[in-house]
């Protein structure tokens, strides 16, 4: 299971071994920028 933090129309974040990721528009997960 994947705990999701946020999501909206194009982007969702979430906390993976205590650090963000963000996928945008169904695309790759990223680093979310700090």
């Amino acid at each position: 299971q994947t705990p999701v933090i946020s999501e909206n129309d194009n982007a969702i974040v979430m906390q993976y071994q205590g650090k963000p990721y963000i996928r945008l528009n169904g695309g790759d997960w990223v680093p979310y920028p700090q």
